[in-house]
């Protein structure tokens, strides 16, 4: 039997040394794990010599992500699906990336239902682009920008654990500008934001802010995902300030990013609005994930 545990601060060591920088999408961290835990009802378990997430979806189905560090797929896929048919739930592994897929379809043959799922899938960038915004395409984001320094006299500072607070105050001014503070997404993404920034320094994330008249106006916090790339996990900014989400993309990207090939930035949830803001940089790749199943015997 399978003996799932819920996530904890002091987890972070072993789930370092199982994702040990190995894996493309974003679900691959830590941070990103324990800040939407609460909210996702995430889970783990450890399988033989695999670390394995299980999470609730937002229709109340149990789902698993792609084990992590496993040294015998088929066996532990398999003790999974055991557990699922347990529990009597259907097995639904998501945010697979397309590699990991063809893995298992090698494995299970004909015996898999595999599904892309595009509102998983993460926007990843070359750092450079982001940085410079160089050519016609990004010739708005440039002027976005200009038109912000025109405007405002502005500080680029990095985020320590002393402000952390003065954060998540600003952030929940902007929430709730959006929604109402008994909407389930405000209470998510608020949760979600306290728990980054109420561990800011055991989690080891790298953020920054951009005030304007000694007020945040916005702020970003990511880290290194694998060897090339690095994971912006939050981006906040008050749009009240003409340019404020562009210009602080492109400050954290000079700043915190120059050393990576690449920056990844997601995925867009299926909220349009995002996946437009997303698309608007032009990605350079975008990792796809699936979602697997089992046919039905």
């Amino acid at each position: 039997m399978i003996d799932l545990k819920s996530i904890e601060i002091d987890d972070k060591n072993l789930f370092d040394e199982k994702i040990n920088f190995s894996y493309l999408n974003s679900e691959a961290s830590f941070a990103n794990l324990y800040m939407w835990r609460k909210s996702s009802n995430t889970k783990y378990a450890l399988i033989n010599d695999s670390l394995v997430v299980f999470y609730t979806k937002s229709n109340g189905k149990m789902a698993c992500c792609f084990p992590f560090s496993s040294t015998n797929l088929k066996n532990d896929v398999n003790i999974i699906k055991q557990y699922f048919d347990s529990l009597d739930r259907k097995f639904i592994m998501e945010s697979v990336t397309e590699d990991n897929a063809n893995t298992l379809k090698e494995i299970y043959k004909d015996n898999l239902i595999i599904t892309e799922c595009p509102n998983l899938n993460d926007y990843v960038y070359f750092s450079e682009k982001l940085i410079n915004l160089s050519g016609k395409k990004l010739h708005a984001k440039r002027n976005h920008i200009n038109k912000f320094k025109s405007m405002y006299e502005y500080k680029y500072q990095r985020i320590t654990s002393d402000i952390c607070n003065k954060c998540i105050e600003k952030a929940n001014e902007w929430l709730l500008e959006k929604y109402s503070n008994a909407d389930e997404d405000y209470i998510a993404e608020i949760t979600a934001l306290k728990e980054v920034f109420n561990n800011y320094d055991k989690l080891n994330l790298v953020g920054a802010m951009l005030t304007v008249n000694g007020e945040i106006i916005a702020f970003s916090v990511g880290e290194k995902l694998n060897n090339d790339t690095f994971v912006t996990h939050i981006e906040k900014a008050d749009t009240n300030f003409h340019g404020s989400y562009t210009i602080m993309n492109n400050e954290f990207a000079k700043n915190e990013c120059s050393a990576y090939k690449y920056i990844n930035r997601e995925e867009d949830m299926g909220i349009e609005g995002i996946r437009k803001a997303k698309l608007s940089y032009y990605p350079d790749k975008i990792i796809k994930k699936y979602r697997i199943e089992f046919k039905e015997k």
